[in-house]
């Protein structure tokens, strides 16, 4: 099967959009990526769950939020970076504060 998908980010918001080939190997799927409608996210993930466990048995359902994902992995990091460029900009002021008293 092929097909085209709009584009989409793969990578941080602030990132172009690049060009992304997807493959499948049905023998080798460990992920499964849906785009659930709104409604119950409850039902439909338990529902999603039996059946997988009806398909894939040996294999363990766990599910994740990709939004989730991606904050943790793109945006928890710019937080960290914003947070320590504040720390050093109070330092710099103090330490230049302590320059202009005479």
């Amino acid at each position: 099967m092929v097909g085209v998908l709009k584009d989409y980010h793969t990578h941080s918001l602030r990132d172009p959009i690049r060009p992304v080939s997807i493959g499948l190997r049905p023998f080798s799927l460990k992920y499964l990526y849906l785009r659930l409608g709104d409604g119950d996210l409850d039902e439909t993930i338990a529902l999603v769950k039996r059946t997988w466990e009806e398909l894939l048995p040996q294999r363990p359902f766990d599910s994740v939020f990709m939004e989730d994902q991606l904050n943790e992995f793109f945006y928890d990091r710019e937080q960290q970076l914003g947070r320590m460029f504040t720390i050093f900009a109070i330092l710099a002021i103090a330490v230049a504060c302590l320059g202009l008293s005479d």
